[in-house]
């Protein structure tokens, strides 16, 4: 009868357990949906148990791009590592390999691992991760790519028995972030804020925010209390300190760059002119995310992006006498770092790189060469829409061409603007035609954009053949305007079609006729700075008669050379009639 009466006692208390949790966790969840802050299990999949691949002398290390002297570096790094440990002795190689163990070093295209990696992961974070007989090593940036590899010299490294292993290593910041409801910020200028602040930037913000969240924040001058949760644009009472600590003393507001800075539940947007802080705004946008009661902006606590301050001797200004600024770039098509060539081809670890480019030397055109769909979809998002840039010849009966233009919508007009095919059969073998108009002088110019197959591919000479006779006819048509050819010609300077193309064009190029070069170094597969002497650039840009080059460059600085295969080469020039 005791146990019995005991037994019941049990259920009782467990029941009245069971009651007083529900309703604790009904408190729970009604002070979350009311509350603005808020845990979000989304951005970081978590994963707690750790994976493991045996490590033998069989495994390799796989560096994905030979001539990033940073992944070179860490590959080597690895292998250091992983001899003095265990004393074995791991091959480097520079091409994937499907069949045996690697482990893979930054972003490999065409790799199911490494893609799943990278998925797993935020742009401020790295992993190792191990599948089966792979491991790769997950970041989006350097930075962060080193902390990888110091983390997997520091726990991945492991024995098991008698056996060495690899063991995965979780996303940085394993804790759940934070987030707080976008409804909770308002934004906040400063009351003597420059024009281009209060016409230009707090109405494309507020358009992004609602498009990504449906709310239309507030918008006030600095001269207001602060808040808990503000974004702060441009240079306020609020920003001096935040921002001061990661420009190192340097007036961000003063100079090209732009940045994102989340810390202390305030966002601080910087930049010193239009097309930088649209560049800022169209950053945020990563950091809102869908959660919880709905969208909400993570509280990193910390520098999301700075875009880089080049080191090179200022180019911003065009040379002495020039009108207009033409590039030239193949930006390297991201389908083609496949397993047989590995190259970190994601666009969205080399899409920084391109904005910092286009913001620091400010083409009026870049003629692009490989700028795949999701080129164009974050040319779009961090170019276009933040008002610098617009795109031309970049699609065509409802496919997307990869040699069209990006054009300075500030200093140009669009006349005209039309693709002929090479190949019909494919979206990159174009030749690409756009008319511009300056708007200070009136003065119309053509710029032609193309890139035929490589000498290596069989359609070579039947492409220069075709790029011939239509660019002859288009150049006949405009003969009387300055004319500019830009592309990755995939000819070298020395060849009989190099000669052949320029003497039937009747052109020139732009290196043998500048009154000023900078640099003039290797513009493909290149491993340092070396000078281009007539058998390794194939990219080139072209002009007529009309045109007078004051100066030319190959930029090779700051980074840029980890954006492609290829590197930038640009012009400035005058449009007059070479006199």
């Amino acid at each position: 009868m005791k146990q019995y009466f005991f037994s019941k006692i049990l259920v009782a208390l467990f029941a009245l357990a069971l009651v007083l949790t529900l309703a604790s966790c009904n408190k729970e969840e009604t002070e979350k949906a009311d509350n603005d802050t808020a845990t979000t299990e989304d951005v970081v999949v978590p994963d707690e148990s750790r994976a493991y691949m045996k490590l033998d002398e069989s495994v390799e290390i796989f560096c994905t791009r030979q001539w990033a002297p940073e992944i070179s570096s860490a590959s080597a790094k690895i292998a250091k590592a992983i001899k003095d440990a265990t004393g074995l002795e791991l091959q480097i190689v520079y091409e994937a390999d499907n069949k045996g163990s690697q482990i893979v070093v930054g972003y490999a295209e065409g790799s199911s691992v490494s893609c799943e990696a990278y998925k797993a992961i935020t742009l401020d974070q790295y992993a190792v991760a191990v599948d089966g007989n792979n491991a790769v090593l997950a970041a989006y940036t350097l930075e962060n790519l080193e902390k990888a590899v110091d983390e997997f010299i520091a726990t991945s490294i492991v024995k098991q028995n008698d056996t060495w292993s690899i063991g995965s290593v979780a996303p940085s910041d394993k804790h759940q972030k934070e987030a707080t409801s976008i409804s909770a910020y308002k934004i906040v200028y400063s009351a003597e804020a420059d024009d281009y602040i209060v016409n230009e930037t707090v109405p494309l913000l507020q358009d992004m925010i609602f498009d990504r969240a449906k709310v239309r924040l507030e918008a006030v001058s600095d001269a207001e209390p602060a808040t808990e949760h503000e974004i702060v644009i441009g240079n306020t009472n609020r920003s001096t300190k935040a921002v001061g600590s990661y420009f190192e003393g340097e007036n961000a507001f003063k100079d090209y760059r732009s940045a994102v800075i989340i810390a202390n539940s305030k966002v601080f947007l910087i930049g010193g002119e239009s097309a930088s802080m649209g560049v800022s705004v169209a950053k945020l946008a990563n950091y809102i995310i869908d959660a919880d009661y709905g969208p909400k902006l993570l509280d990193l606590d910390a520098r999301n992006y700075i875009s880089k301050k080049m080191i090179t001797t200022n180019p911003s200004e065009l040379a002495d006498g020039a009108d207009v600024r033409v590039m030239s770039y193949n930006v390297l098509n991201p389908a083609w770092g496949d397993a047989s060539r590995g190259e970190l081809n994601k666009v969205e670890s080399r899409i920084d790189s391109f904005i910092d480019l286009a913001l620091y030397y400010r083409p009026d055109v870049i003629g692009v060469q490989e700028a795949a769909y999701d080129w164009q979809r974050h040319f779009d998002k961090y170019l276009v829409k933040s008002g610098i840039y617009k795109q031309c010849c970049n699609s065509s009966d409802g496919k997307y061409i990869m040699t069209g233009f990006l054009y300075n919508s500030s200093t140009l007009d669009l006349v005209d603007s039309y693709i002929i095919d090479i190949d019909p059969k494919s979206d990159i073998r174009v030749v690409s035609v756009a008319v511009f108009e300056t708007l200070a002088s009136g003065e119309r110019f053509v710029v032609i954009n193309t890139h035929p197959a490589p000498q290596s591919q069989k359609p070579y000479a039947e492409h220069m053949k075709a790029i011939m006779e239509i660019e002859s006819a288009e150049m006949e048509k405009y003969k009387d305007l300055p004319i500019l050819l830009t592309g990755d010609f995939n000819t070298y300077e020395n060849q009989a079609e190099y000669v052949t193309l320029k003497d039937t064009l009747k052109v020139e190029n732009v290196k043998d006729k500048a009154e000023q070069i900078l640099n003039n170094y290797v513009t493909n597969w290149f491993k340092k700075p070396v000078e281009c002497k007539g058998t390794c650039c194939i990219d080139h840009i072209f002009v007529n008669e009309n045109v007078d080059v004051k100066l030319y460059s190959a930029v090779i600085h700051d980074g840029i050379e980890l954006g492609s295969d290829h590197i930038p080469i640009y012009a400035d020039v005058s449009l007059g009639k070479g006199e």
